[in-house]
């Protein structure tokens, strides 16, 4: 299990043993001397942060360990900082650090892993690859570079090789969750639901991170789902929303369900939370669709149209969306 909070609770103590900087006056008295968190309580911190699933955080930590810790480049806890730049898609901050990488450190196996992850945001998944295949020749014992390798090869919907490169990653670190996690994703595009599901469980049961059961309980909101999958969903999500508050991917999928679930008036209050804070399109286009089911077309139009606002780049499938509730009230 990883115990997220309590490390964070340790290392923000007040006791903790911190290190010093600048000058000692006389006599002994270090009144003078600042005293900072170390390489060693950043360092863990920031991953603390990034395991509970707080890349922003986890990113800033990192920043600062580097700012305190130029040095500090040689560490494999590197490639966790351009994972979480990766998903927080800051473009300029992981081609920054991949270059001062490169240039200090050039044939280190967490240097290749960080830029494999800058060509990854730059959507060169071959490169990427390529990339994570050197570092693990340089250090076989990198089990996190397999698994970021076996994510880049689903991708590309290569699925025997990302089977693979996820097996080598738990042969190293057989606690690697993100590994397991990895499978799971791999057996659920395969259909294998039943199988996809035990992999999730097995991640959940190490480090029950949002975005794990996020993707578990997405096993159970399918489609063709039951009404009992959908209960199901409903209590992992339920579940994930008490642990996370601030994970809004399940309080989406959570109202989703609500919605597939009749239950419209609870579906309608969460997203109209969501809309309030929060500026991704499919939460209107999901809201539209709640007003449609509250034969309220004339609100669903307004929330598809702020949609399209929000991300043109899906105007063919919200105008379908607009067009068949069109179709829907001329018959």
């Amino acid at each position: 299990m990883y115990y997220m909070n309590e490390v964070k609770l340790l290392i923000k103590n007040p006791s903790f043993p911190m290190s010093t900087y600048g000058k000692k006056a006389a006599h002994g008295n270090d009144a003078t001397v600042a005293r900072r968190p170390s390489a060693w309580q950043l360092t863990h911190l920031a991953l603390a942060l990034f395991h509970e699933g707080n890349m922003q955080a986890c990113a800033d930590t990192f920043a600062q360990l580097l700012t305190y810790n130029p040095w500090f480049l040689h560490d494999p806890s590197l490639v966790y900082y351009s994972t979480a730049l990766w998903h927080l898609k800051d473009v300029t901050t992981l081609g920054a650090l991949a270059q001062r990488m490169l240039e200090e450190l050039p044939f280190a196996a967490p240097t290749l892993a960080v830029v494999a992850n800058k060509y990854s945001l730059s959507k060169e998944p071959n490169e990427a690859i390529v990339m994570l295949e050197r570092a693990t020749q340089v250090d076989p014992l990198l089990s996190y570079a397999y698994a970021l390798r076996g994510y880049e090869l689903l991708y590309m919907d290569h699925k025997t090789e990302a089977g693979e490169a996820f097996r080598q990653a738990l042969h190293v670190d057989r606690n690697l969750y993100i590994a397991y996690a990895g499978l799971g994703e791999l057996h659920f595009r395969g259909e294998e639901v039943e199988f996809a599901r035990q992999y999730f469980r097995k991640a959940i049961s190490i480090n029950s991170s949002p975005a794990i059961l996020n993707r578990y309980a997405a096993t159970f909101n399918r489609r063709d789902a039951s009404m009992e999958e959908l209960l199901q969903a409903l209590s992992i999500y339920d579940s994930a929303v008490g642990d996370h508050p601030l994970n809004l991917p399940a309080r989406h999928q959570r109202a989703d369900v609500l919605l597939r679930l009749g239950r419209l008036q609870e579906a309608q209050e969460e997203l109209l939370q969501l809309a309030q804070g929060t500026p991704d399109a499919m939460v209107f286009v999901t809201l539209a669709r709640c007003q449609e089911c509250l034969n309220r077309p004339h609100e669903a139009i307004k929330y598809y149209h702020r949609a399209l606002v929000l991300d043109p780049r899906r105007e063919v499938y919200i105008k379908g969306c607009m067009e068949r509730l069109a179709a829907g009230n001329e018959d």
